[in-house]
């Protein structure tokens, strides 16, 4: 092969060389970084476990600044309603910090979610027009979608994609007419969705065979914010992240090694 044709070779599969390179490139780097994130994602669920592991170490602490501290193992059934959507899902042990207000902050791979139930009563509307007084219970469970990670402090995926909605919200309100004790069903009911923990007013339902699940999710949507606005859910979960980076401080100091 003359010196011209050798070049017009080299000149022809250079590109492909290059584009090659680059691909393993992109492989290796995407290898690094799963396994730096999975690294720390593995930090913070052994801290937490560690901590339940060791709690009378770590519970005098966590209680001066303002939280009721316990643990809920694997073979409790929790009496607390709250806590039974982590006892169903197998997600324990679970380390929970109980705010003033009943709400409980609740930790397993990092924080792992938000849950309360509150009571109050309203004026309710009979069909005659009437209004009477009724007692109205409001379960709020605010958990991240995938367990096996950490939180993200802000979610990078873009909109519309799955990933993006990080964080299921559930909303559960029974109401009931105090006089007759009788549960009153239009003011009742399960809503659920799916939404952006930067924000918490982009949300979307993704369910197997779902029949309209965008106008399902703004309906719940509807509901929820009835209840809680963005604002307070952005801030049960940025607190939740605060309480998170607070315990992982607590043991690095704590902790022997």
């Amino acid at each position: 092969m003359d010196e011209k044709k050798s070049k017009l070779v080299y000149i022809k599969w250079l590109p492909v060389c290059i584009l090659l390179l680059a691909f393993i490139a992109v492989i290796v780097w995407t290898a690094w970084h799963d396994a730096q994130q999975g690294a720390e994602w593995g930090y913070e669920l052994n801290v937490i476990q560690s901590i339940i592991e060791n709690l009378p170490a770590y519970q005098d602490e966590i209680k001066s600044w303002g939280y009721q501290v316990s643990a809920l193992t694997p073979e409790e059934n929790p009496e607390d309603e709250a806590l039974q959507y982590y006892y169903r899902n197998y997600y324990q042990p679970l380390l929970v910090l109980t705010d003033a207000d009943g709400g409980k902050y609740c930790f397993c791979y990092g924080f792992d979610g938000y849950t309360s139930i509150v009571s109050y009563t309203a004026m309710a509307e009979r069909t005659s027009g009437e209004y009477e007084e009724a007692l109205k219970t409001v379960r709020l469970e605010l958990a991240k979608r995938n367990r096996n990670q950490a939180p993200f402090e802000e979610t990078l995926n873009e909109v519309g994609v799955s990933e993006y909605y990080d964080i299921l919200v559930e909303i559960n309100i029974k109401t009931f007419l105090v006089d007759e004790g009788k549960t009153i069903w239009g003011k009742s009911g399960f809503w659920c969705t799916n939404y952006c923990s930067n924000n918490f007013v982009d949300c979307m339902r993704f369910g197997l065979g779902e029949v309209d699940a965008e106008g399902n999710s703004r309906d719940a949507d509807c509901h929820i914010k009835q209840e809680y606005s963005a604002e307070q859910l952005l801030a049960f979960y940025q607190q939740g992240l605060d309480l998170q980076n607070r315990l992982i401080e607590l043991y690095q100091r704590l902790s022997p090694e």
